[in-house]
């Protein structure tokens, strides 16, 4: 602890001379002419007009080459010292990304230190003449854009410490779970593998039953109730000893586990119960009702409006002060901005004066010279140089990035903008209009997306029943390809249309910014105007106090999946719980007792950037909610009633229950998908329309005592997750060792719950599949794929017979009899093998929804009515009383085939005797009989 002590003493000393040398710069300049003289005679170049004018102005009575040679060795000063300072923020304050910007920040910084000594020895040898303040010019631009991000960087270091340091040195407010111990295995297994089946709870189970509802919104739940009905009834469930649940399959699991937990005595979810009356009355959770649509759509429309609000409000407080900044230091600016004060215009190029060019190329050719010298062939010693000489062409080549930036790129914005907006407009004219244009367009484009596929079959649109099937084929590709590319181009056209308007917000705030400053610089600067200061605070308000998940479409979606799903016995009715009430998961996630019943383990996925922990196109690792534990192999576990326990007095304590577990894997529409992950992501965050969740991350925690000295300092569980973490979103950024980590959908990492099952080595497993994929069991094959990549299980089974359209074409003069009969699959119940790597055995049976000729006849005459059963979309939350019990009745059907009710033996009637037959013995020839095969197709089988 002694030494603790004395590491942070060194630091703070550190940080307070930094500091101090950092405020020479402004003391230099109050004494020399005061702070914008010494900043103005500092970017003097070019005529002798500019020289003159700052003589007569705020520099009158000063020597402007004193004041400017004291500039710039302050400058060369506040260099060196911003450079220690973003140091120390990359050693002892920010991990992995964070500490590798501020690094990059202090070796720019010491670059800039080299430009200010170049236009300090320029102006010392030479003078003041045009010639010589051009060519200091060029290191003036140098050094003032390595020093303004690194002068935000520490002002960011010192409070940061100021406020760790007021507080003595802490532990974790939660402490990680008991780390699990390693899985034993029958045969020697590959460590990659057996790393990933580390599970909290008790170690070397065997013959474990497990049962997975897939993910598919209210469908999966509504043919995962018929299915768990079945398996209540045929004795399964009471055997299984995990339950493990995805999306809509966690609606029906979660609302089954705590009408478990309330009352034990009663089972849930019987055959004409009330709670089966309860969900088939609310399949439109959503909404339904015109008040139900109104308070949603509403909700869509707020989250709009508060997203784009936040950017453009950010947008327009940044331009103005920079353009206040661009117009400080009007000497170099006014050449290229000048014009945006002037009623004709600057046209839509600017001119940028030689200092400026010469700038640019100098860094540039720089970074390209020391590219170049890098790529010399090397062995032996020189290879350690050839590494430095790289990591300085990275640093020199970030320079020239940002050079560009601040003296081509802001001031080509803002004179652009001037054009299309006109200088002293905020925004566009007609501006509102287009924003409100723009957002309108955002929703609808955000609202087609979500439930745009309602209207169409999953992977097959609806066509003339009595079409040849080749015609229907080709509508149905012609139909896919279509809505495809234009919700693609419309979501492009959206986004570009949004960055076009965030641009001209940018810019023309800059411009005007600098035309109300420029021609007076001495006057009041806009950024202390009255609404940029009210702006200014309501976005410090907003960053300080608001929890950005609040402001998302989650607690909407939770709320109303609470209708549905979370529900209560009163008496012999079943009601909605009353909101406002927490269901902890360790209340109601405790499975009963051995043999009872199964452990609820409700799954999601961890959306994580980068490819150390997932592989290039998965971008998400497991993430599962259980009443022990939480996180998954990848991340690390938390203990669930730790975390309860810690998260007491905090605003996302509703976000660790057994209702959001439910919520979050279902949050099939997020700004981060994991291998769903696309363009229209941005979109979603953008509109705000997000469900994901930002959680508590465990590899934080496990990972807390090597985190740098003043980060382990930081309080672990802060009180709101603040808009910075939108910010992650909007910036597509989702570091795996932050606080916290962005869970959405468990079908982001795999649909099924299969995987989990077996990385808790069950060895019967049975799979209900309402996935809705009209390929051949597609989300079969890609969780058998997953299996083996994360856990090396080899799954050997006929998924074919499961596909659509695989029992062969129609033959029923019945056009629509004929039609059904073409959508058939095989069988709807397959069996397959499991292989464990170290060589254990098991069985798997996958239960699709799907039709066949078994099929109960009322679900084939529902099915005849709609030609997207059972594939309709999951984007379809709006399920009305005949699409429920299609569902849960052809779940029934198919649950019973994957495990029949054992049948007793005949018993004999009573007071009978078995007389012998008095029929004598003939001799026949013994007999083989051949199994019965089934043509696909064929006129008998048709018949059958």
């Amino acid at each position: 602890m002694r030494r603790y002590n004395l590491r942070l003493r060194h630091v703070v000393t550190l940080l307070i001379v930094a500091d101090a040398l950092v405020l020479v710069g402004p003391v230099v300049g109050l004494l020399t002419g005061g702070f914008g003289c010494a900043v103005r005679a500092q970017f003097l170049g070019g005529p002798a007009t500019a020289l003159d004018r700052l003589a007569a102005g705020s520099c009158g009575g000063f020597d402007l080459a004193t004041t400017r040679i004291a500039g710039l060795a302050a400058v060369a000063v506040v260099c060196a010292a911003l450079a220690v300072v973003s140091w120390l923020g990359a050693e002892f304050v920010y991990p992995r990304v964070g500490g590798a910007f501020a690094n990059w920040l202090g070796w720019t910084c010491v670059v800039g230190v080299g430009g200010a000594g170049w236009a300090l020895a320029v102006t010392a040898v030479a003078g003041t003449g045009d010639r010589a303040l051009e060519t200091a010019q060029v290191g003036v631009l140098v050094a003032w854009t390595a020093l303004v991000p690194a002068a935000v960087l520490a002002a960011l270091v010192t409070v940061t410490v100021v406020m760790r340091a007021l507080v003595p040195a802490g532990k974790p407010t939660v402490e990680p779970a008991v780390r699990p111990a390693q899985p034993t295995f029958a045969a020697p297994v590959v460590d990659r593998w057996a790393r990933n089946y580390v599970v909290p709870g008790p170690a070397g189970e065997r013959d474990a039953v497990g049962i997975c509802l897939s993910g598919g919104g209210i469908r999966s739940a509504s043919f995962a109730m018929g299915a768990m009905q079945a398996f209540a009834a045929n004795g399964v469930l009471k055997s299984a000893r995990y339950l493990a649940t995805v999306s809509g399959g966690g609606y029906l699991g979660g609302a089954f586990q705590r009408l478990r937990a309330e009352t034990p005595a009663v089972p849930p979810f019987a055959p004409g119960s009330a709670e089966e009356d309860h969900v088939r009355r609310h399949g439109r959770y959503i909404a339904d009702g015109a008040a139900e649509w109104v308070a949603a759509l509403g909700s869509a429309v707020r989250n709009i409006v508060l997203g784009l609000g936040l950017l453009f409000a950010t947008l327009m407080v940044t331009g103005t002060f920079l353009g206040w900044a661009y117009a400080m230091v009007w000497p170099w600016s006014e050449p290229v901005l000048g014009c945006l004060a002037e009623e004709k215009g600057c046209g839509w190029i600017p001119a940028y004066p030689v200092p400026t060019r010469w700038a640019v190329a100098v860094v540039g050719g720089a970074a390209f010279v020391v590219w170049m010298v890098a790529g010399i062939r090397v062995t032996g010693r020189t290879l350690a140089w050839r590494r430095r000489l790289e990591r300085c062409a990275e640093i020199l080549t970030g320079l020239a990035v940002a050079v560009v930036l601040a003296t081509i790129g802001l001031p080509t914005v803002a004179v652009v903008a001037a054009e299309v907006a006109g200088p002293r407009a905020p925004v566009a004219p007609g501006g509102f209009e287009v924003a409100s244009v723009v957002g309108l367009v955002t929703a609808v484009t955000t609202l087609w997306n979500m439930i745009g596929r309602r209207f169409a079959p999953s992977g097959e649109a609806p066509a003339d029943k009595d079409a040849p099937a080749k015609g229907r084929r080709l509508l149905t590709r012609i139909g896919s390809l279509a809505g495809f590319a234009t919700r693609a181009l419309l979501g492009a056209v959206v986004v570009l249309a949004l960055g076009a308007l965030a641009l001209t917000v940018l810019g023309a705030s800059m411009a005007r910014s600098v035309a109300a400053y420029l021609p007076g610089p001495e006057g009041d600067p806009p950024i202390t105007t009255w609404w940029f200061l009210s702006t200014l605070g309501g976005l410090a308000l907003v960053v300080a106090v608001f929890d950005q998940t609040r402001m998302s479409l989650h607690p909407f979606y939770k709320r109303r999946l609470a209708t549905a799903f979370r529900l209560r016995r009163n008496g012999t009715t079943v009601e909605a719980a009353p909101w406002g009430r927490l269901d902890p998961m360790t209340m109601y996630g405790t499975p009963p007792p051995a043999g009872e019943g199964p452990e609820l383990v409700v799954c999601a996925a961890a959306n994580v950037s980068g490819q150390s922990l997932a592989p290039p196109g998965r971008r998400a690792v497991p993430f599962v909610f259980t009443d022990r534990y939480i996180g998954g192999p990848q991340l690390g576990y938390l203990s669930t009633p730790r975390l309860e326990e810690a998260l007491e007095d905090r605003t996302y304590r509703s976000d660790i229950t057994l209702l959001a577990a439910m919520a979050i894997s279902g949050a099939a529409f997020a700004s981060a998908m994991g291998r769903m992950s696309g363009p229209f992501n941005a979109l979603l965050a953008l509109a705000n329309a997000r469900l994901g969740v930002w959680l508590p991350n465990p590899r934080y925690f496990h990972r807390h005592g090597s985190l740098p000295l003043l980060e382990r300092m930081r309080s672990a569980l802060p009180r709101v997750r603040r808009v910075t973490y939108y910010v992650r979103e909007l910036l597509g950024s989702y570091p795996p060792d932050e606080r916290f980590v962005y869970v959405s959908d468990g079908g982001h990492y795999e649909n099924l719950g299969l995987v989990e099952l077996l990385r808790r080595r069950c060895t019967t497993i049975y799979c209900v599949d309402a996935t809705g994929d009209s390929s051949i069991a597609q989300t079969l094959a890609e969780a058998a794929t997953l299996a083996y990549e994360e856990l090396g299980v080899d799954l050997t089974i006929d998924g074919e017979r499961l596909a659509r359209r695989s029992a062969g074409a129609g033959v029923s003069p019945n056009a629509q009899l004929r039609s059904l009969e073409a959508r058939y699959a095989t069988q709807s119940t397959v069996r397959g093998r499991i292989r464990y790597p170290d060589g254990t055995t098991g069985r798997l049976i996958v239960g699709k929804a799907v039709l066949t000729r078994e099929t109960p006849y009322e679900v084939r005459a529902y099915a005849v009515r709609s030609d997207r059963f059972p594939s309709d979309s999951t984007a379809d939350q709006w399920f009305d009383v005949d699409q429920f019990d299609a569902y849960r009745a052809l779940g029934w059907h198919i649950g019973r085939q994957m495990a029949p009710p054992a049948e007793p033996p005949p018993t004999p009637p009573a007071h009978s005797a078995v007389r012998p037959s008095t029929t004598p013995p003939t001799t026949k020839r013994p007999e083989t009989k051949r199994p019965a095969v089934k043509r696909p197709g064929s006129r008998r089988a048709g018949r059958r």
